[in-house]
């Protein structure tokens, strides 16, 4: 049986001349971006996306929206190569596909736009390893774009506080990567040519546990993550002469590697596990009576760890 997830993203809009973001309910007169996603999918629901380069098409089939929020179905398929569909019963072809075919998945999503805030919250499902974010992302991107020039739509992965905590619990550390974001000048001094090197790349020291061990520093990875501790101070380093910016941790959680920047953990990627919350319908797919309360259960927990008020949906 498939594994189905809801993986939760931030929407958010970025002035590229200043690098600044923008308020979503008014990123420009009397454009708000709920009504703009409304008019990109409504045209999708007609119009399908196709992307000759990537061989991809998208479509999808809204939902009623209430308030700020929209959900329903997008369906996207890759062609560009042939394939036989075999019965798994009798093990008779039953169909040849073609190059021109393309096999429309249907994945699940969910978007909230709040009024007066610069962050939104998206939620896609995922099919086992099957999803539909890059695609998504880049179609609406091209789009978006295009009316308006010179902002940027961004969809950056968003894990929960409790997902983190949960990794850090029944998680084992076993690398951490202490990372400077340059090379240190006596050993730019001894490539082929000189110094003035540093912008060639950036610099690790390497820490592993031994096979199944683990590394005893969750304590301080804890400090680092509440903000009690700077990253840049989790471990002295300074007496050998190596001064990091950042510690990049892997995690081994019940035989699952994970890896998180300590600078950075919201790019550690997440999703919550719905196979069991869901009920599947005859074509194998959850159905939507099943899987939009379960979405509605997460966003209502994302909203309240963004410190967005629940009457924003």
């Amino acid at each position: 049986m498939a594994k189905f997830f809801l993986a939760p993203y931030t929407v958010r809009l970025r002035l590229k001349a200043d690098d600044s973001l923008l308020r979503l309910s008014n990123f420009a007169p009397n454009r708000d971006f709920l009504t703009y996603f409304s008019e990109y999918l409504t045209f999708r629901t007609g119009e399908v996306s196709h992307d000759a380069e990537l061989q991809r098409i998208l479509r999808v089939t809204l939902q009623n929206g209430q308030r700020r929020v929209l959900s329903g179905i997008i369906e996207t398929g890759e062609y560009g190569y042939e394939s036989n569909l075999v019965n798994s019963q009798d093990d008779a072809v039953k169909y040849r596909r073609l190059v021109s075919d393309a096999e429309m998945l249907p994945f699940y999503f969910q978007c909230c736009i709040p009024t007066n805030r610069d962050e939104g919250v998206i939620l896609l499902q995922r099919t086992g390893q099957k999803g539909i974010r890059s695609f998504l992302l880049n179609d609406l991107a091209r789009q978006f774009e295009h009316d308006f020039a010179g902002v940027s739509v961004e969809i950056n992965p968003l894990v929960p506080q409790r997902v983190i905590d949960q990794f850090i619990g029944i998680g084992r550390i076993t690398k951490l990567r202490f990372v400077q974001f340059d090379i240190p000048g006596d050993m730019a001094d001894a490539f082929d040519g000189g110094g003035h090197l540093e912008r060639l790349g950036h610099t690790e020291i390497v820490v592993s546990a031994r096979r199944n061990g683990a590394l005893p520093f969750l304590g301080r990875m804890r400090s680092v993550l509440s903000r009690n501790l700077d990253v840049s101070h989790m471990i002295e380093l300074r007496n050998i002469g190596f001064e990091y910016q950042t510690v990049k941790v892997e995690l081994d959680v019940n035989g699952s590697r994970k890896t998180l920047d300590l600078s950075n953990p919201g790019k550690l990627r997440a999703a919550e596990d719905v196979t069991d919350r869901v009920r599947v319908g005859q074509n194998g797919h959850p159905t939507l009576d099943s899987i939009g309360p379960a979405a509605d259960e997460l966003m209502d927990e994302l909203l309240t760890s963004l410190g967005i008020p629940l009457d924003a949906r």
